[in-house]
């Protein structure tokens, strides 16, 4: 063997150092290989009992879909009742049966879409069930059905459900920002729409208010929710657009300038102050002096030179009594 042959496998001597992964990405890349390569089962269906394909029953389950709450959707039966190419499942054996990961709406769309096919003389759909190897980590399951489905096309609370219950499961906010394709800022936007009354979800979730202005309602009184939404749904019938500030006027929390009266009710009411802190008389004193000469009760020379004295700890004499005055 001459001296430049390398036996295969092995590094040659003066190669550089390679770096080790850390032993969290070599699980997971271990984690993913798994994954990839999957036992392909056919499932036929007008043979095999439907219940052999379990699907998660509420939220407390790592292999829920929030999107189980909803309707199937009719493209999804008509699609399956027309294509002869079997629908790919992906599912963990569990005894004899399947817990299914991804394709769970496909699943639910099967009896409906067996129906059409047997009205027009076709074979029941036969499935492809992708058996991989089952994980106890709720993390990885629910990333799993994320990697499986670009989740951004779900009505806007059921992906905020979806992140919630990743976020639970201790799945990385960076990863999913990156898979969802959105800015940690948005992907916080989309959980305080979970903050909603569900009559508001509803709309949200239609179309019939935005998600823009869904985020301006968070921002409002629990007790003013709702009014808001109704004034918005009802713009919505008519075609109308409204903006942050209409909800806010709606829900009667739009800042308006006070009257004069209520600015010196407001100074009256400065006599019994106690702020806290070292200052607190003196930056009360100073809020007076300001609407002494907002009110043109004192001139911007008096109230400098009465403000330079309070910086100096030095008192100041106010005269409440004018504030009562009409």
């Amino acid at each position: 063997m001459s001296e430049n042959t390398e036996v295969q496998g092995t590094p040659p001597a003066n190669a550089p150092a390679v770096e080790q992964a850390p032993k969290k990405a070599v699980k997971a890349k271990k984690q993913e290989a798994r994954q990839a390569a999957p036992e392909f089962v056919a499932f036929d269906t007008g043979k095999e009992d439907l219940k052999r394909l379990i699907l998660a029953k509420d939220e407390s389950d790592p292999y829920w879909d929030a999107r189980q709450n909803l309707d199937v959707d009719d493209g999804v039966v008509a699609s399956m009742a027309e294509s002869e190419e079997p629908a790919t499942i992906k599912v963990v054996k569990e005894g004899d049966d399947y817990r299914v990961w991804d394709g769970r709406n496909r699943v639910r769309a099967v009896p409906e879409a067996n129906r059409l096919r047997k009205k027009a003389g076709k074979h029941p759909i036969v499935l492809t069930l992708a058996v991989v190897e089952a994980t106890d980590d709720p993390g990885e399951i629910i990333k799993g059905s994320m990697r499986a489905n670009i989740r951004v096309d779900s009505p806007p609370t059921v992906l905020a459900a979806d992140i919630s219950r990743a976020l639970a499961a201790d799945v990385d906010e960076e990863w999913l920002c990156r898979h969802l394709k959105m800015t940690a800022q948005k992907l916080h936007g989309m959980l305080a729409l979970l903050d909603l009354p569900k009559a508001v979800q509803k709309h949200v979730d239609d179309g019939v208010i935005s998600i823009t202005a869904a985020l301006a309602l968070t921002k409002l009184d629990e007790s003013k929710v709702q009014a808001a939404a109704d004034a918005l749904a009802a713009a919505a019938k008519v075609g109308a657009k409204v903006t942050s500030k209409d909800i806010a006027r709606v829900a009667g929390n739009e800042e308006k300038v006070a009257s004069k009266k209520e600015i010196k009710q407001w100074a009256l009411n400065m006599q019994s102050w106690k702020l806290a802190g070292k200052h607190g008389e003196q930056v009360r004193d100073a809020l007076i002096l300001a609407i002494e000469v907002c009110m043109g009760m004192r001139s911007i020379d008096q109230a400098t030179a009465a403000a330079d004295r309070l910086s100096k700890g030095e008192k100041v004499k106010l005269d409440f009594k004018q504030f009562q005055q009409d």
